[in-house]
């Protein structure tokens, strides 16, 4: 008896977690930010202001930009973004 009150309380955490948006994975399109080392075609940097990031993150673009530019982003690949300048 004890054993089944204990699996009916598992899956019902279980699915309270899975509806939770804990852990659950966050578009960062439109997040902006600062670029933290200068980004190219390739590669570079940027720090988002997004409350979600702590550190820096992968990124790269269709014009090199340089250290200090206001980004914002524009599609995400896995752990990297592609950024734009931000339209002043």
């Amino acid at each position: 008896m004890v054993a089944v009150l204990v699996i009916v309380l598992v899956n019902v955490l279980i699915s309270r977690l899975k509806a939770g948006e804990d852990g659950g994975p966050v578009s960062l399109v439109g997040a902006q930010g600062s670029v933290t080392s200068d980004v190219d075609t390739a590669h570079g940097e940027v720090s988002l202001d997004a409350a979600t990031e702590l550190e820096t993150r992968l990124a790269f673009a269709d014009e090199p930009i340089p250290q200090g530019t206001r980004v914002v982003v524009v599609e995400q690949h896995g752990a990297r973004v592609k950024v734009e300048p931000v339209p002043r």
